[in-house]
C-alpha cells in the first residue's frame, strides 16, 4: 500500500525539451532533464514564435482552472490551521494554495489506487481533490461514498471532469458528467460551486493534437486565447464540483480558543 501514493511538494509545470512535466513534482523523483533534440527544438522555436508559453494549463483546464483557483486560494485562506489533502492523480495545481499553507498533500495514482476502495481511515483528510478522473472510474457513486468517508466534517470535496469530450484512455473511459449531474453525484455535500467551460469550436481543435494539450497564451488578444476563455453553457466540456462535507471544519489544538 505504501508504494501506491507519495507526500509530495507542489512546482510549477515545466518545460524540458518540449515535454511536460506534471505541476506537482514529486519529492522522491528527481527531474532529469532530457536531451533536446533538433525537432524537438524546432517544435519549441515554432510554438514560442505563435505565442505559445513554455508553461501553464492547456486549452482544455485553462478557464476551469482560472475559476477554480481564487476560490480554492480562498477556501484555503478561511480554513484554521493546517489540514491534509487527498489527491487523486494529479490535482497538484488546484493543491498550491493549500499547500502554501503547509498543508499535508497526499498524492494517489489511479487506478493503482482503487478510488472505489481507499486504503485510508475515515475522517483522515480534509480535502478529497480530484481532477479529471471520475470519468475513467467503475461506479462513480461508489467513489463519492468512499471520499465522503474518508473525508473529515466541514472537509472539502473538489472533482474536475468532463462532458463533451472524445474517448480517451487512463485506463478506461466509462462515464460522462454535466454540471447538475455532478449535483446529484455530490448531493450530500453543502454545494460551493459548481460549473462548465466549453463553446462549439473548441472541439476541433481535437484535430491539432500537436497545440491541444499545450500551454495556453495568457495574451486576450491571442486567437488560441480567446478560444479557451469563451464559454457557452450548453457546450461544457469541462465540468467541477467543489462542496464541503456536513459538519465544521475541526480546529486544531493551537487555533482552539480558550475555555
Amino acid at each position: 500500500m505504501g508504494t501506491h501514493f507519495r507526500r509530495q511538494k507542489v512546482s510549477k509545470l515545466l518545460c524540458h525539451g518540449g515535454g511536460l512535466v506534471s505541476w506537482a513534482e514529486p519529492l522522491d523523483r528527481p527531474l532529469k532533464r532530457r536531451h533536446i533534440s533538433p525537432v524537438l527544438g524546432l517544435k519549441c522555436a515554432t510554438r514560442k514564435a505563435l505565442g505559445f508559453p513554455s508553461e501553464g494549463p492547456d486549452l482544455l483546464r485553462y478557464t476551469m482552472y482560472r475559476r477554480l483557483l481564487p476560490l480554492m486560494a480562498a477556501l484555503a485562506k478561511e480554513t484554521p490551521g493546517s489540514g491534509r489533502a487527498l489527491c487523486i492523480s494529479g490535482g497538484g495545481h488546484l493543491v498550491r494554495p493549500f499547500a502554501e499553507r503547509g498543508w499535508e498533500i497526499v498524492d494517489t495514482q489511479f487506478p493503482r489506487v482503487d478510488w472505489e476502495r481507499l486504503p485510508f481511515d475515515d475522517q483522515s483528510f480534509d480535502l478529497v481533490l480530484s481532477d479529471q478522473v471520475l470519468e475513467h472510474v467503475g461506479d462513480p457513486f461508489r467513489c463519492a461514498t468512499e471520499a465522503r468517508r474518508v473525508i473529515r466534517p466541514g472537509g472539502l470535496q473538489v472533482h474536475t471532469t468532463c462532458l463533451l469530450n472524445p474517448i480517451h484512455g487512463s485506463p478506461g473511459d466509462n462515464w460522462r458528467f454535466t454540471p447538475n449531474g455532478l449535483r446529484l453525484l455530490f448531493s450530500r455535500e453543502s454545494e460551493i460551486a459548481v460549473g462548465g467551460w466549453g463553446n462549439p469550436l473548441a472541439p476541433f481543435i481535437w484535430f491539432l493534437p500537436a497545440v491541444l494539450f499545450r500551454p495556453t497564451p495568457t495574451n486576450p488578444r491571442h486567437p488560441y486565447n480567446w478560444l479557451a476563455t469563451w464559454s457557452v453553457e450548453r457546450w461544457p466540456i469541462t465540468t467541477w464540483y467543489v462542496g464541503r462535507a456536513a459538519g465544521s471544519f475541526p480546529l486544531p489544538d493551537r487555533a482552539r480558543p480558550d475555555t
